[in-house]
């Protein structure tokens, strides 16, 4: 098995305009028409598969509840 080794050290340019190529890449990707991406419809769907709502107030063993309002409020 392959241990793996750490990342190769890359300057601040080779970042930025590596960066910047796929950026451009990818923006002429979707402006050439050559490819078909999914259509974002307004309409909802008629189904909810998954719902998840995190519950903003919870009493907590050795938690004030001033840093409980302060989460609503962030």
């Amino acid at each position: 098995m392959k241990s793996l080794s750490s990342p190769k050290k890359r300057s601040k340019y080779r970042l930025y305009f590596g960066a910047a190529y796929f950026r451009l890449k990818r923006s002429l990707m979707w402006r050439s028409g050559k490819f078909r991406f999914a259509k974002v419809s307004g309409d909802p769907l008629p189904y909810t598969v998954f719902r998840h709502a995190t519950p903003l107030m919870r009493k907590l063993k050795d938690v004030d509840m001033y840093l409980q309002y302060n989460k609503i409020t962030n």
